[in-house]
């Protein structure tokens, strides 16, 4: 028999508009089983088994795990369904990655495809066994003989909902009966409950409410701690900064004062004759000029000059 491979089958073909009721419905009568959702089928054996409902004998049953949990056990059985196909030249493409993942949409749409490749192909015969055809199979199920037709016939005959006068006969005996201390008892535990909650709602209120206020309260605290932290650190880089300066001014101190001191050992500029004499006057000139320029070098002798202390430089002071 020529095998119609539904590759026709588009995304707007009838066959992708079948419900999951109907789809679980044709699969439970089918196979004698009891899916409650389509989920179920991502194993892969319940796709192995339709088709070798199609085309007894094709089909492997040994080799199909019914009992399968995980991924890899799921993958094996697609395995199988897909050499089938190979044999049977079946063009479709089995999503696998996408079935065994047990996702709704992706697993109703491989069942509808196959609902539509079951009719196209003539469907299973009259007298298929499912029970007997997975006997052969890994973990088999226990078989459900029952369908909608036997169960709703086998169903035992509904009671009679009863006249709106019954009812209102029955529920003013029932009143009778139970009287009304009974009803304000009722109420009574009622009203004691909601008290208890009620007071259990505001006990565990209080006690957010001081929690709240102890976060605040540690919050502030580290806040604080932080900003004292932050002020001790920038006076520390401000002393440093400050030290430094003080080196670098006291060291550039003593280069001019040793260049002092050394001019008055030359002798006065006066004393002195050709270029050492300008040279003299103008590093005197350098050494103790000021702002206003008006400052005139001390005559000193070296003796003076190492007992008597002497004026710093302007570009020091500055």
């Amino acid at each position: 028999m020529p095998v119609n491979d539904g590759s026709k089958v588009g995304m707007m073909d009838p066959a992708y508009f079948v419900g999951k009721k109907i789809l679980l419905e044709w699969i439970n009568g089918l196979l004698k089983l009891n899916l409650k959702k389509i989920e179920e089928t991502c194993t892969g054996a319940i796709a192995c088994q339709i088709l070798q409902s199609i085309f007894p004998g094709k089909v492997p049953m040994s080799k199909v795990n019914f009992g399968a949990k995980y991924d890899y056990e799921y993958v094996k059985n697609y395995k199988v369904l897909q050499n089938c196909f190979g044999k049977l030249n079946v063009s479709k493409h089995v999503p696998v990655d996408k079935l065994v993942r047990g996702k709704y949409q992706d697993n109703l749409e491989f069942m509808q495809w196959f609902k539509s490749f079951y009719d196209l192909n003539g469907g299973a015969a009259e007298d298929y066994d499912a029970v007997e055809a997975r006997a052969r199979s890994k973990n088999v199920p226990k078989p459900c003989f029952d369908t909608p037709s036997s169960s709703a016939s086998s169903a035992p005959a509904r009671r009679r909902p009863a006249t709106r006068k019954a009812v209102i006969k029955e529920t003013t005996k029932e009143n009778k009966t139970s009287g009304r201390p009974a009803a304000r008892k009722k109420a009574a535990n009622s009203s004691s409950q909601d008290s208890a909650s009620n007071a259990k709602l505001q006990e565990a209120n209080e006690k957010l409410v001081r929690q709240v206020a102890s976060l605040k309260i540690e919050v502030e605290s580290l806040q604080n701690a932080a900003a004292t932290k932050e002020e001790v650190s920038n006076d520390a880089s401000v002393k440093l900064a400050l030290d430094g300066l003080e080196k670098e001014r006291d060291f550039y101190f003593k280069k001019l004062r040793d260049i002092e001191v050394y001019l008055q050992e030359l002798g006065e500029p006066d004393e002195l004759e050709g270029p050492a004499k300008d040279v003299v006057q103008k590093v005197f000139g350098i050494l103790y000029a000021t702002d206003d320029d008006d400052f005139e070098a001390p005559a000193a002798t070296p003796e003076k000059a190492a007992e008597s202390p002497t004026r710093l430089p302007a570009a020091i002071v500055a």
